[in-house]
């Protein structure tokens, strides 16, 4: 019978008030998810399954899975997404699961959501992207939980094995759908699957790797550790821009710098992940400094000023209390106005009230503005994201 021990480990962390919400899609990992918290655990659970509509079967897999939730007595929810024909259509649909799941869960009042992923899939996932040559962070692999704007995505399956799974369900006498697509060597995941027995007999079976990938998470851990250090040492924040000491960034490992330069552009842009080591590298040995990934870099001296690219904001315009450039708010509310980067004319404006930084920081701030009028500069602004983003989501 499977241990419920680690399993109840990772519930201890789900939200008592509210229900979690499920990513169920009929397969056998994701449907064993579901009996085990909701039966087992005896947890309040909300399901949802995603239509990519790229199969014929889709549709009927998803009535499957609402068949089961009723019997079940747990709601359930089907989420239609139309892709587009194209080109890399298993990352689009994992981006258009995400979205559905993420707008799901906001409408339902939801804040976590549970999936399926197994130790195999992680250990898939450190051979993918140890092919890939990835670095720590890489072949950390899946986390078993991180936040995503407001909704935790928590995977707590790692700790098992997918035949566990299938055992558990077939002695409960519970069906599941097999996917065609999981034996399809023509996706990279399914070779890594395929390759198992091989690697298995060469002493790197699914819990050696699964071992490994727990390992450089720590390793993971540590560095973020490093750079949090790097980053009192070295950096002042000046309204949503950075100032790196560069003398005493040199102080620090190669790897710390990188990653804090990395995380800093991550944090001022937005973006999901940091740039790769190469244009860091690029960015870091121009004396004048560069432009990556959204942010523009300029040299004043020892000082490696960070900041937003002003040509990625120039004609970026919402009205409050909406965020701007998805890191800054003004809480007017007064329906004439509206935010825009302060472009020349607004810093000239506010030329004395502004701190020092170079120009083109300061036309790349947020100003509230009514028609042609500056109304309002950044210091009456809020800072919504950090300006160090030290999350790495996988």
């Amino acid at each position: 019978m499977i241990d419920l021990g680690p399993l109840r480990a990772r519930a201890a962390d789900f939200p008592k008030d509210v229900a979690v919400g499920l990513a169920v899609s009929g397969g056998g990992d994701s449907v064993a998810l579901l009996r085990l918290l909701a039966v087992d655990l005896k947890l309040a659970v909300q399901v949802a399954t995603v239509d990519h509509g790229l199969r014929a079967e889709a549709a009927a897999e998803a009535a499957f899975v609402a068949d089961i939730c009723a019997d079940l007595g747990v709601p359930h929810t089907i989420l239609p997404v139309t892709l587009a024909p194209g080109a890399n259509i298993q990352a689009r649909a994992r981006a258009a699961r995400f979205a559905a799941l993420t707008d799901w869960a906001a409408a339902a009042g939801l804040t976590h959501i549970a999936m399926g992923h197994t130790k195999d899939d992680q250990a898939e996932t450190f051979l993918l992207r140890l092919a890939r040559g990835s670095g720590v962070d890489g072949l950390a692999g899946m986390t078993p939980q991180v936040l995503r704007g407001d909704i935790t995505w928590v995977r707590p399956l790692l700790e098992y094995h997918r035949t566990d799974l299938r055992d558990y369900l077939n002695h409960h006498g519970v069906v599941w759908i097999d996917d065609p697509s999981n034996d399809d060597p023509r996706y990279d995941r399914i070779k890594m699957r395929q390759a198992a027995p091989l690697l298995d007999d060469l002493g790197l079976g699914t819990d050696r790797l699964a071992d490994t990938a727990a390992r450089m998470s720590d390793a993971r851990t540590a560095l973020a550790w490093g750079v949090g250090q790097a980053f009192d040492a070295t950096v002042t924040v000046v309204m949503g821009c950075a100032s790196v000491d560069m003398n005493r960034l040199a102080e620090f490992p190669k790897e710390l710098k990188t990653r804090l330069i990395g995380q800093l552009i991550q944090g001022i842009a937005g973006g999901d992940y940091a740039p790769r080591f190469d244009g860091i590298k690029t960015l870091l040995h121009d004396p004048k400094g560069g432009t990556l990934a959204g942010v523009q870099s300029v040299r004043d001296g020892t000082t490696l000023w960070m900041f937003r690219e002003p040509a990625q904001i120039s004609d970026l315009t919402c009205a409050p209390p909406d965020l701007w450039d998805d890191r800054w708010r003004f809480d007017s509310e007064e329906p004439d106005l509206h935010i825009a980067a302060l472009g020349q004319s607004g810093q000239a404006a506010l030329k004395d009230g502004l701190p020092k930084l170079p120009f083109a920081a300061r036309v790349g701030l947020p100003g509230l503005w009514r028609g042609t009028q500056l109304v309002a500069g950044p210091d009456q602004a809020a800072l919504i994201r950090p300006v160090w983003q030290s999350q790495v989501i996988h």
